[in-house]
């Protein structure tokens, strides 16, 4: 393999691992507050949008943003933006959040399951990518 080949390499693994560890990190986060049953479960609403744009998939219009939820723990109003894109998501809608006593950590109700699909699909997509770089690099 030639000096760019390996560049790309180094590239794309540079890049899965800082992707995998950032979501691990909060996946594993989720887990330990679960195993730990420090997580409460609280009521929330949206209260704004962040980065919205319209997508347009199979003749559906989709609204995707990073919504912003207001929640209320112990009598004190607080915020937290998602770190996940949510489709179709209306200001005043209400959702369930997890919220963790110890640290302070809230999660929205179904994003760890979708968390752990982005990150199976991410790394489906490098491998099939180094492995499309191998093979070119062999055939040629």
């Amino acid at each position: 393999m030639d000096i760019l080949s390996w560049f790309l390499v180094f590239c794309i693994v540079f890049f899965a691992v800082g992707y995998a560890r950032k979501n691990f990190k909060l996946i594993s986060k989720y887990q330990d507050a679960v195993k730990n049953d420090e997580l409460q479960i609280c009521n929330g609403e949206v209260v704004s949008k962040v980065d919205e744009r319209i997508r347009k998939v199979k003749g559906n219009i989709y609204s995707i943003c990073y919504p912003v939820f207001k929640y209320m723990i112990d009598e004190k109003e607080l915020y937290y933006q998602s770190v996940i894109e949510h489709a179709n998501v209306n200001v005043g809608q209400s959702v369930t959040l997890h919220y963790n006593k110890n640290t302070g950590d809230v999660w929205v109700g179904g994003d760890i399951p979708l968390i752990k699909k982005r990150v199976l699909i991410w790394f489906v997509k490098m491998g099939l990518l180094l492995l499309l770089l191998i093979t070119t690099n062999i055939l040629l």
